[in-house]
């Protein structure tokens, strides 16, 4: 299994050029991990991990998309 770790600035990508990226992960089988403060592309997320103010006693949220 192959993993890949994206890091996006909230603006250094546009949203455009992001898709392009997942779609060839995606289809090369790659999993995708996503650090960013906005989850634009959720069709090529499963789950999203909320830090810090999520709702969750714990601080942290997990979430099924």
């Amino acid at each position: 299994m192959l993993f890949v770790v994206v890091f996006f600035l909230r603006t250094a990508v546009s949203v455009d050029v992001e898709e392009k990226l997942y779609r060839q992960a995606h289809a090369q089988n790659i999993t995708s991990i996503t650090i960013s403060q906005r989850l634009a592309l959720e069709e090529f997320h499963t789950q999203e991990l909320k830090l810090g103010d999520a709702n969750g006693a714990e601080g942290w949220a997990l979430r099924q998309i």
